[in-house]
């Protein structure tokens, strides 16, 4: 196990400046010194009482000196992190994802193990660190079908948090999306999420700061993150990750039922131990009723909702918030009427179909138009239900799976 003074240094290591030396710590009288060079300038860090006291940073550069209360305040500060300008950034870029999101029907979730129901607000309280004087962190799985509201959830959060981060203090979220890329390294996209909150914090500065209960990490889409031979480089890779961040960090998993489950993350992320955490939060629809008035406020009358009140039925696609804010679009409704006499659900299977083409990512998108995706999920989605049906079965396994692709794949196409 390393010492705290050189775990300290290895910390600081990667705030320094490339090209210089790395942080060196020695004893003075009874008080730890650490010097290094940051931003072109050289620090001394002297720590009081050790790491967990006040520190004292002294610049070369004439600019004098400052006190920090803590280590943490220290690395939030605008010499380190500038966690103040991260907010600042977050809540500008989160401004206009969320502009509309007001209007949009509010989702929950069901926590495991006790049947409690959290809104945004209620996870954040329930995400605050607490005081576990070993080492640890918390897993929070965010689970639910396609379209549930997952991404939209956890953008919330960021937001909530963001905005009352000044008062609150309470860790920033740093939301990863795989947007369709195929996971080479869980640091590019780290790093790629940083950059689009035009932030100074690096993709290895990252886990210093969630191991101290500085930001969250929200890895978003797990499901997407395979590689061509499967998810074990992606499960490696967040058990590498689980490893960095235990202290006081908090990793925020989210994806389909289907793929992201407590068992199953259990299983595979064997880095975790007796101290930590691991929660599981299931979104579900909204009520039928809260559909059709959030419907009836967005362009649909009651005759439109009694004339298609079939999709509304528990479980339908049409109560998740994605296909509702679809419905609400401006005309929609009298398309659905008009397809009442036939089949309004083929309209949201049509959506659906929509949604998922726009996901495969680059490498896809420059061989196949976007028609030619449609089409290969359409076929795909057509073997699948023609298997299950064949088999009387609700479920089907991932090798069966892999074999229809090959078969709903466009021949010129390698699957």
């Amino acid at each position: 196990m390393t010492d705290p003074t050189s775990r300290l240094c290895d910390e600081l290591a990667v705030f320094s400046d490339l090209g210089t030396d790395p942080p060196r710590a020695m004893r003075h009288h009874d008080r730890l010194v650490v010097r290094l060079t940051r931003g072109g300038d050289e620090l001394q860090l002297e720590f009081i009482n050790g790491p967990a006291g006040k520190i004292i940073e002294h610049r070369r550069n004439g600019a004098g000196s400052r006190t920090h209360v803590s280590y943490r305040a220290l690395l939030a500060s605008g010499a380190f992190s500038d966690l103040r300008l991260w907010a600042d950034h977050q809540k500008t870029v989160l401004r206009d994802t969320l502009k509309n999101v007001d209007g949009r029907i509010p989702v929950e979730g069901v926590l495991s193990g006790t049947g409690d129901t959290l809104d945004i607000d209620a996870l954040d309280d329930r995400l605050v660190p607490g005081n576990c004087s070993d080492p640890s962190i918390r897993v929070m799985l965010i689970d639910g079908p396609a379209g549930i509201g997952k991404t939209r959830f956890i953008e919330s959060l960021a937001a909530a948090r963001a905005d009352r981060f000044l008062t609150t203090r309470r860790p920033l979220v740093l939301h990863v999306q795989s947007r369709g890329r195929i996971l080479t390294f869980l640091q590019d996209l780290i790093a790629f999420s940083l950059q689009r909150l035009r932030l100074t914090v690096t993709f290895d500065q990252l886990p210093v700061l969630v191991r101290h209960g500085l930001v969250t990490l929200a890895i978003d889409g797990f499901d997407e993150l395979g590689d061509p031979n499967g998810y074990d480089l992606a499960w490696g890779q967040v058990n590498e990750l689980v490893t960095q961040i235990r202290g006081a960090g908090t990793l925020i998993l989210a994806g389909r039922e289907t793929f992201i489950g407590r068992e199953r993350v259990s299983k595979q992320i064997t880095s975790l131990g007796q101290h930590d955490a691991l929660e599981a939060l299931s979104l579900q629809p909204p009520d039928p009723d809260d559909a059709k008035a959030w419907l009836r406020a967005n362009h649909w009358s009651q005759d439109d909702i009694a004339s298609a009140d079939a999709l509304f039925d528990r479980g339908s696609y049409a109560l998740r918030p994605f296909f509702l804010v679809q419905l609400g679009r401006p005309g929609v409704s009298s398309t659905i009427r008009e397809l009442a006499a036939g089949h309004p659900l083929a309209f949201l299977i049509e959506m659906m179909i929509e949604r998922e083409a726009g996901k495969f990512g680059g490498p896809l998108d420059s061989v196949l138009s976007v028609e030619q995706r449609r089409h290969f999920v359409r076929s795909l989605l057509r073997e699948i239900a023609r298997h299950m049906a064949d088999d009387q079965t609700e479920a089907i396994d991932e090798v069966t799976i892999a074999w229809l692709v090959e078969i709903a794949a466009p021949e010129d196409l390698d699957p």
